[in-house]
């Protein structure tokens, strides 16, 4: 049910949303895990619910901070939702918790740079991007590390 709903070029999809919602709402109510929470907020958010995407992230890092799946999820809410400070703090959080020049680091910095960028604030997100050089650890973060280096010349005119 959530890969039909994920599927953007399905007719049933919106029909595939509401019924992963509805269920994964049943799963919690039932004593369902983080996971499920994690879940049910992705499907509120792709459903066009930022706001209650955020909610359920917020009360999986209420019991979690560390949970990666929730930061992520709970910074893209928060861009959706049009807070870039609020995304800003969850990417923070990433990096703060992965390991620097691994994969997560590098997709927080990738969305870091781009939101501090696209908010006029090209300084700090120039900053971001030359501290970041050299620090990948993996091969995931070799080819993160190449996007980031490639955003340079647009970001630091």
């Amino acid at each position: 049910m959530t890969k039909r709903a994920a599927k953007t070029d399905d007719p049933g999809r919106e029909r595939a949303q509401a019924m992963a919602r509805k269920i994964y709402a049943v799963i919690i109510s039932e004593g369902g895990d983080d996971r499920d929470r994690v879940q049910l907020a992705d499907l509120e958010l792709a459903a066009g619910d930022a706001t209650a995407a955020r909610k359920i992230y917020d009360d999986v890092l209420a019991k979690d901070s560390t949970s990666a799946e929730a930061l992520r999820g709970a910074a893209r809410a928060a861009v959706t939702g049009g807070d870039t400070n609020g995304a800003l703090g969850y990417w923070r959080q990433v990096i703060e918790s992965s390991e620097p020049g691994g994969t997560a680091w590098y997709e927080a910095r990738i969305a870091q740079v781009t939101l501090l960028s696209g908010d006029g604030r090209r300084d700090d997100a120039c900053n971001l991007l030359r501290s970041s050089r050299g620090r990948s650890t993996t091969t995931g973060g070799d080819s993160l590390a190449k996007r980031l280096a490639a955003m340079e010349p647009g970001v630091c005119k």
